[in-house]
């Protein structure tokens, strides 16, 4: 409900996080399953395979970042700075965001012009699209339903060390990543797939970084064949 904060829980990691992914998993009843991490998401999906490599089939990273991308030099100057300004001033960032939210809840035009400032060509295509803009201004009024804190956390955790190697993941892991990504540049991706044991690695040279929504029964039938059971057929 908007206006009512959730305490945040101190101190969370990634793999705490993946211990939540496993209890919920197991309470609607899947003791198998894929997991997909779209941008910042992919940190917490790959903390699910490593921590449940018995649980998780396969999961996909979809325009995600390594270890450390926060102070990769291939990120825009102005994207560099801004996180910075998160890593370091967190509590200063998260008042300033919460004051600007009132602002894009009466002109939620304002997340899509905003996304599209210094976008690749490949992304002011997608956000161009029809209904697009009001589809990204809701997942972002959505995200910051209960204020920006949250979402400064979820980077701030993954600007830390991740609380395993990406070479400890033995689960297979589909990497998905524009070669148009001004947001995570690809080299995230490269540097990503080198280091998993279990790698795949998709560079689409016509992709940004938001092209996940078009992408999505390739990705996610991608993972539900790997997750399929495997079955052996009795001899004849």
């Amino acid at each position: 409900m908007r206006g009512r904060r959730r305490r945040r829980a101190a101190g969370r990691t990634l793999l705490d996080f993946a211990a939540d992914a496993g209890a919920l998993a197991r309470h609607l009843g899947h003791e198998r399953f894929a997991v997909v991490g779209v941008s910042a998401g992919g940190p917490y999906a790959l903390a699910c395979a490593h921590a449940l490599p018995e649980r998780v089939a396969a999961t996909a990273v979809v325009s995600g970042m390594a270890p450390g991308s926060w102070r990769s030099a291939g990120l825009p100057r102005a994207a560099r700075i801004g996180l910075r300004a998160v890593r370091l001033r967190p509590r200063a960032c998260e008042r300033a965001g919460d004051a600007l939210l009132g602002a894009v809840r009466r002109h939620p035009r304002l997340v899509s012009l905003v996304l599209r400032s210094g976008a690749a060509p490949a992304d002011r295509r997608v956000l161009a699209e029809p209904g697009a803009g009001e589809r990204a201004a809701a997942r972002f009024l959505a995200a910051a339903g209960g204020g920006i804190g949250g979402m400064i956390d979820d980077h701030r955790i993954c600007a830390q060390p991740w609380g395993f190697e990406p070479a400890r993941v033995r689960v297979p892991v589909h990497v998905w990543h524009g070669l148009q990504d001004r947001l995570v540049p690809a080299d995230e991706a490269m540097l990503l797939a080198a280091a998993l044991p279990h790698a795949r690695l998709a560079l689409d040279p016509d992709e940004g970084h938001f092209f996940y929504g078009r992408r999505l029964g390739e990705i996610l039938g991608d993972l539900a064949a790997a997750a399929a059971p495997v079955r052996v057929r009795p001899r004849a």
